[in-house]
């Protein structure tokens, strides 16, 4: 499903922020603990999505509205600003063109070998 979407808005957790990053997907991260904005902070650096702490939100029955109203405005943002899909698919490409398990497992298994 994600490779079809246009964005996606999670907390930045690591596997929802490397699982959109391979796909493509503009984020916005909307993030409660360090670790997730962190996460956040660096897609945001590089331009592949956007990045609130969950505290910048009023949790409030009366806040609500504007918290609604604020993340509908970043999604829009993500959407209608070509920059920010640009960005993800370069991040994408990144993400790809790292070496997979099989050969970490070489280098490995090269750098521990026994040595004659």
């Amino acid at each position: 499903v994600l490779p079809g979407c246009r964005a996606l808005l999670h907390q930045g957790g690591g596997a929802a922020v490397l699982a959109a990053a391979t796909a493509g997907v503009p984020q916005l991260i909307v993030a409660p603990r360090l670790e997730q904005q962190l996460n956040g902070a660096r897609l945001a650096r590089v331009g592949a999505g956007m990045y609130l702490p969950a505290d910048a939100l009023d949790g409030t029955r009366l806040g609500a509205r504007a918290a609604g109203g604020r993340l509908a405005l970043d999604l829009f943002t993500l959407l209608e600003q070509p920059s920010y899909a640009a960005a993800a698919h370069a991040l994408r490409r990144e993400a790809l063109a790292m070496p997979g398990p099989d050969k970490a497992v070489l280098v490995v298994t090269r750098l521990t070998g026994p040595t004659m």
